[in-house]
Formats: structure tokens, sequence, C-alpha cells
């Protein structure tokens, strides 16, 4: 996505600095390297551990 949004700005006339491509080249895998880590888990669960999500109890559920 970021690349190719610096595509677009750069063929529209911008100008691409050093900064700005190791940027658009690098978010992503940071962005996945440490969403795992920073994840939110309920009752001890980790994220991907193959877990059942947990149903909702049929009386906490509101009707409208």
């Amino acid at each position: 996505m970021e690349i190719t949004v610096l595509a677009v700005g750069w063929l529209l006339g911008g100008i691409a600095g050093v900064g700005t491509v190791l940027y658009a080249l690098a978010v992503g895998p940071i962005t996945q390297f440490f969403m795992h880590r920073f994840a939110y888990s309920s009752a001890g669960e980790r994220p991907g551990d193959g877990a059942p999500l947990k149903e909702a109890h049929p009386t906490s559920m509101t009707t409208v």
C-alpha cells in the first residue's frame, strides 16, 4: 500500500527522498514483526495458538 502511494505521488510530480522510500519499504515488515507482540489477548490466550474463540453466553446478549 505504501509503495503504491509513493509511486502515485512520484508520478504526480512529488519528490521521493531516501527516507520516504525506506519508510515505504519498511513499515509493513516492521508492523508485522511487532503486531503479534502487542496484540491483546484475554485469559492467557495467545493469538494464533489454535484456541477456539469463546462464544457469548446467550443470556448476556441484548435484543434491540
